[in-house]
């Protein structure tokens, strides 16, 4: 008989694929299901891989629960993911208005003639004196001019002449839902903005730098 060690290893390759499997069916589907659903196909996956642990079990057997829990696991955690991703998406009844901000800026912002881009990592949001759900980070152009995707920009404040990762700053934004053109082999900015976890772009209309 197959020492437990070399079932695994039997295992292994069969696995990989079925996640692998899992996550493009996923893909592929038209729309997301509810939280609990995917809730449901993690447990089940897991209980399958519990039932491997029995002994006696026929290695065809065992190779049928192993491709069908990882391909069930690959599939949740892949709708699992999106879904809350997509629950943290911007509030369309945001967009295009003035929102205070306050956050932590995640990484060095980057400089160019036009001014900078920065990640902000968000900690409070209010609109009107009043709290609102954001983003957990967000991308914004801070301008050294005034115009902003070609748009005439009023009462933007210039980009101050520093800012540095982990600084915490007050800012008054607008913003958007992640949008950007994809042409075929060229860069797809949009999928890029879901890679990095920035649910909304925009620009900063003034800031002073949080001291406390």
């Amino acid at each position: 008989p197959h020492s437990p060690r070399g079932v695994r290893a039997r295992l292994l390759s069969p696995a990989c694929l079925a996640v692998v499997a899992g996550a493009a069916l996923q893909l592929q589907s038209a729309e997301l299901f509810a939280v609990p659903i995917y809730g449901v196909l993690l447990l089940c996956a897991r209980t399958l891989l519990v039932t491997m642990a029995i002994k006696n079990i026929a290695f065809k057997t065992q190779l049928v629960v192993a491709v069908t829990a990882f391909a069930l696991s690959g599939f949740g955690s892949t709708g699992l993911r999106a879904t809350i991703f997509l629950n943290q998406a911007l509030d369309p009844a945001l967009q295009g208005r003035d929102i205070a901000v306050t956050g932590l800026i995640a990484a060095m912002p980057q400089r160019s003639e036009a001014g900078l881009r920065l990640r902000l990592e968000v900690e409070s949001a209010q609109l009107d004196g009043q709290p609102v759900q954001l983003p957990p980070q967000i991308y914004l152009g801070w301008y050294s001019g005034f115009s902003y995707a070609g748009e005439l920009v009023e009462g933007v404040q210039r980009a101050p002449a520093a800012l540095h990762a982990g600084e915490r700053w007050r800012m008054t934004v607008r913003l958007k839902s992640p949008h950007g053109g994809s042409n075929p082999h060229g860069f797809d900015f949009e999928l890029w903005l879901w890679e990095q976890g920035l649910q909304a772009t925009g620009y900063v209309r003034a800031g002073p730098k949080d001291t406390a």
